[in-house]
């Protein structure tokens, strides 16, 4: 489903993270889901218009199989560039467990191409620049991705529609979700796409969002 822009949402179930596709000049997607119906995930992408093949980088926001289980599937079909944060890319066997007991898709070993960086690289996709922005505290290499020019922010499990991601979980940091929450509250945004549930339209909204979890980390 066609967001605004360049950016496309494929909603994920209860147990699966949302999959977003940019139509930039090098076809991304962020995060690919726990890995279930893969081939209804594909195919809504061709309806869509996208050719597989054509797919040049998978961006995980962190390294938590609801976000990575489809990689393997996805590189089998384009041979897509993985990328994710050095800090989960590197501990991927201390994230591979989610907190609820169900038989996960085999991932067959997903491997990361490269590493994203800290805050204030860039990656050039062809006509949109993501800003890597390092958000630890669901997990120690959480990010979010920041389109400054159409102010549209990829936010992980760092925060939701008023709420905000685990921090119980290895890697977890409440004092990190906290100083994470507050950078990206300055941020110019006026899309927030989140890693569950619904997204956020409107600076005010989200601006709202945000501070809700704030205050609500801050009684903690």
């Amino acid at each position: 489903m066609k967001l605004v822009g360049r950016y496309y949402l494929y909603e994920g179930g209860p147990v699966s993270s949302n999959v977003y596709l940019i139509d930039a000049k090098n076809l991304t997607i962020v995060d690919t889901g726990i890995g279930f119906n893969m081939g209804g995930l594909l195919r809504e992408i061709r309806s869509d218009g996208f050719e597989l093949k054509k797919i040049k980088f998978i961006i995980n926001t962190h390294g938590h199989p609801d976000h990575i289980g489809g990689n393997t599937r996805i590189v089998r079909s384009s041979g897509a560039t993985v990328m994710m944060h050095k800090a989960d890319a590197k501990t991927l066997d201390k994230l591979s467990m989610l907190p609820i007991q169900i038989p996960l898709p085999r991932m067959l070993n997903p491997k990361v191409d490269n590493y994203l960086g800290d805050t204030g690289d860039e990656l050039d996709l062809g006509g949109v620049v993501l800003e890597i922005i390092h958000t630890p505290g669901h997990s120690e290499g959480s990010v979010c991705l920041y389109d400054r020019e159409h102010k549209v922010l990829i936010s992980g499990d760092t925060a939701f529609a008023y709420s905000i991601g685990r921090w119980d979980l290895p890697g977890g940091n409440l004092n990190k979700l906290r100083q994470s929450i507050e950078k990206i509250s300055k941020l110019d945004v006026e899309y927030m796409l989140p890693g569950h549930m619904d997204y956020l339209a409107g600076k005010d909204k989200i601006k709202e969002s945000l501070n809700y979890c704030m205050r609500s980390l801050s009684v903690v």
